[in-house]
Protein backbone atom coordinates (compact mmCIF):
# COMPACT_ATOMS: atom_id res chain seq x y z
CA UNK A 1 0.00 0.00 0.00
CA UNK A 2 2.98 2.43 -0.74
CA UNK A 3 1.85 5.91 -1.80
CA UNK A 4 4.57 8.72 -2.67
CA UNK A 5 2.16 11.06 -1.22
CA UNK A 6 3.08 12.37 2.94
CA UNK A 7 -0.70 13.52 3.94
CA UNK A 8 -0.79 16.29 6.59
CA UNK A 9 -2.68 15.86 9.59
CA UNK A 10 -6.37 17.45 9.39
CA UNK A 11 -9.82 16.53 10.87
CA UNK A 12 -11.31 13.46 10.73
CA UNK A 13 -14.63 11.68 10.74
CA UNK A 14 -14.59 7.99 10.53
CA UNK A 15 -17.30 5.09 10.33
CA UNK A 16 -18.37 2.11 9.49
CA UNK A 17 -18.84 1.19 5.77
CA UNK A 18 -19.78 -2.73 5.12
CA UNK A 19 -18.82 -3.83 8.34
CA UNK A 20 -15.06 -1.65 7.94
CA UNK A 21 -13.57 1.77 8.28
CA UNK A 22 -13.99 4.75 6.30
CA UNK A 23 -11.70 7.60 7.37
CA UNK A 24 -12.38 11.25 5.25
CA UNK A 25 -10.92 14.66 5.79
CA UNK A 26 -14.11 16.99 7.07
CA UNK A 27 -13.83 19.64 4.50
CA UNK A 28 -14.08 16.48 1.88
CA UNK A 29 -16.96 14.73 3.18
CA UNK A 30 -18.74 18.20 3.94
CA UNK A 31 -17.70 18.74 -0.61
CA UNK A 32 -19.25 15.39 -1.08
CA UNK A 33 -22.65 15.67 0.82
CA UNK A 34 -23.03 19.12 -0.42
CA UNK A 35 -21.99 18.05 -4.56
CA UNK A 36 -24.20 14.91 -4.32
CA UNK A 37 -20.88 13.56 -6.54
CA UNK A 38 -20.80 9.98 -5.49
CA UNK A 39 -20.65 8.42 -8.78
CA UNK A 40 -16.89 9.55 -9.35
CA UNK A 41 -15.58 9.81 -6.01
CA UNK A 42 -15.13 6.39 -3.62
CA UNK A 43 -13.60 7.93 -0.06
CA UNK A 44 -12.57 4.18 0.67
CA UNK A 45 -10.73 4.69 -2.28
CA UNK A 46 -9.25 7.90 -1.40
CA UNK A 47 -7.96 6.79 2.20
CA UNK A 48 -4.40 6.11 0.36
CA UNK A 49 -3.88 9.44 -0.15
CA UNK A 50 -5.63 10.53 3.06
CA UNK A 51 -4.10 8.41 6.02
CA UNK A 52 -0.12 8.16 6.78
CA UNK A 53 0.85 4.74 4.40
CA UNK A 54 2.48 3.38 7.49
CA UNK A 55 -0.68 3.00 9.07
CA UNK A 56 -2.55 1.68 6.29
CA UNK A 57 -0.27 -0.77 5.71
CA UNK A 58 -0.04 -2.01 9.42
CA UNK A 59 -4.41 -1.92 10.03
CA UNK A 60 -5.84 -1.91 6.53
CA UNK A 61 -6.21 -4.40 3.92
CA UNK A 62 -5.61 -3.28 0.26
CA UNK A 63 -8.60 -4.98 -1.71
CA UNK A 64 -9.37 -5.12 -5.45
CA UNK A 65 -13.27 -5.08 -7.24
CA UNK A 66 -13.68 -5.61 -11.02
CA UNK A 67 -15.27 -2.75 -11.72
CA UNK A 68 -14.38 -0.14 -9.30
CA UNK A 69 -10.84 -0.21 -8.58
CA UNK A 70 -8.55 -0.93 -5.24
CA UNK A 71 -9.73 0.24 -2.21
CA UNK A 72 -8.61 0.24 1.53
CA UNK A 73 -10.85 -2.00 4.25
CA UNK A 74 -9.80 -1.13 7.51
CA UNK A 75 -11.16 -4.19 10.19
CA UNK A 76 -13.47 -2.70 12.87
CA UNK A 77 -10.86 -4.45 15.56
CA UNK A 78 -8.60 -2.04 15.37
CA UNK A 79 -10.43 1.26 15.35
CA UNK A 80 -9.47 2.25 19.00
CA UNK A 81 -5.77 1.86 18.20
CA UNK A 82 -5.71 2.98 14.48
CA UNK A 83 -7.61 6.26 16.45
CA UNK A 84 -4.85 6.60 18.79
CA UNK A 85 -2.17 6.63 16.31
CA UNK A 86 -3.31 9.06 14.40
CA UNK A 87 -4.69 11.88 16.88
CA UNK A 88 -0.97 10.92 18.36
CA UNK A 89 0.48 12.53 15.62
CA UNK A 90 -1.91 15.56 15.66
CA UNK A 91 -5.01 14.30 13.55
CA UNK A 92 -8.11 15.41 15.05
CA UNK A 93 -10.68 12.14 14.76
CA UNK A 94 -14.54 11.80 15.05
CA UNK A 95 -16.55 9.25 14.80
CA UNK A 96 -19.70 10.47 12.80
CA UNK A 97 -21.11 7.58 11.01
CA UNK A 98 -24.13 9.25 9.64
CA UNK A 99 -21.70 11.98 7.75
CA UNK A 100 -19.54 9.10 6.76
CA UNK A 101 -22.18 6.99 4.88
CA UNK A 102 -23.49 10.32 3.51
CA UNK A 103 -20.49 11.28 1.62
CA UNK A 104 -20.11 7.54 0.46
CA UNK A 105 -23.28 7.90 -0.75
CA UNK A 106 -25.15 5.14 0.98
CA UNK A 107 -28.10 7.85 2.24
Amino acid sequence: MDDPVKPEPQPLVYGEIDGGLVFIPRTRAEELIESGDHDVVWPAQEMRRVLPPDLLSAYGVLTATLLDGDYVKIPLQGKEQLVRELESRGWECEEDDAMVLEASGYV
